[in-house]
């Protein structure tokens, strides 16, 4: 997850934006945690030596409920789509350009 995009946004922007989505950022250390249902999935934040935004591909059971919560939490994402390739995604980014695809097999 990149927190710096160039434009030197500061890390608390970004910091701020996923909280709001439940991500967690433990003190102290280059961690985000992003939690739901049980599952956790660990994002080491970049040193400033790392360059350009991050791309992630989450597999989800429930991609229609997930959808609809990051929809009502505000999260700017796309609409779902069934690709020919036999998943059903969406996708979004956050303000530092990271891309996060979600996905289910159909």
């Amino acid at each position: 997850m990149r927190l710096d995009d160039g434009s030197r946004m500061s890390r608390e922007v970004h910091v701020r934006f996923w909280e709001s989505r439940g991500v967690r950022f433990p003190p102290a250390t280059h961690l985000a945690i992003a939690e739901r249902e049980g599952v956790e999935l660990h994002i080491v934040v970049p040193q400033p030596e790392d360059l350009g935004p991050a791309r992630a591909y989450l597999h989800v059971r429930n991609i229609d409920a997930l959808h609809a919560a990051w929809s009502d939490a505000g999260l700017p994402v796309s609409e779902l789509c069934d690709e020919p390739w036999g998943m059903r995604e969406f996708s979004l980014m956050d303000p530092g350009g990271n891309r996060l695809r979600v996905g289910t097999s159909i």
